[in-house]
């Protein structure tokens, strides 16, 4: 009786053991850890402090967004942010300022009255991959202590040559760089 009991106990959780089997999750970063920005101060064209990066409500979750239909989103429980997306944004921008235009990002807590350091705030509208197999990203930034002030918006978008979250994320990263050469433009305008 005691051996049918275990036995049945076995067989129960190998059931289980075989159901219960999770998907491995996916961590993706927007920047990228393995490129190597050394910022040399005598290049640095502009200096910025990237003031705040406002992310809507359905990027502020670590899953990613597809847009499924003209009005549904699907969060992928398997595919997800290594990070919260605005600190990822965050250094993917800086990055990217550097190497479109030679602008520095200064920390939130570095100031000096030697050189002049425009605010930069940015709204995101939009960040994700669409069900017409594009990816984007939309909104609006705007800079302090600039000669003529002003919302800027961009809508900035790429054709998908791949399936798949990875080639989605890459692409996003260009979107970035998109965006960095906005800024840069602007700056220099100024």
């Amino acid at each position: 009786m005691k051996l049918s009991h275990l036995l049945l106990f076995v067989s129960f959780l190998a059931l289980v053991s075989c159901s219960s089997s999770v998907a491995p999750l996916k961590y993706y970063v927007l920047h990228a850890p393995n490129t190597q920005n050394q910022v040399i101060l005598s290049e640095t064209a502009h200096r910025v402090q990237l003031k705040q990066i406002i992310l809507p409500d359905y990027l502020k979750q670590r899953a990613l967004v597809v847009q499924t239909s003209s009005t549904t989103l699907h969060f992928s429980t398997g595919h997800v942010w290594a990070e919260p997306l605005n600190k990822s944004l965050r250094q993917a921008l800086s990055a990217a300022l550097w190497q479109e235009g030679r602008i520095m990002v200064v920390p939130d807590n570095v100031y000096t009255n030697e050189y002049p350091l425009v605010g930069l705030h940015i709204q995101v509208d939009d960040f994700l991959s669409t069900d017409g197999g594009k990816v984007l990203i939309k909104g609006q930034y705007w800079l302090d202590n600039v000669k003529n002030p002003q919302v800027q918006y961009f809508d900035y978008r790429q054709t998908l040559q791949e399936d798949g979250f990875e080639h989605a994320v890459e692409k996003m990263r260009a979107l970035v760089s998109d965006l960095a050469k906005a800024i840069s433009s602007y700056l220099s305008a100024e």
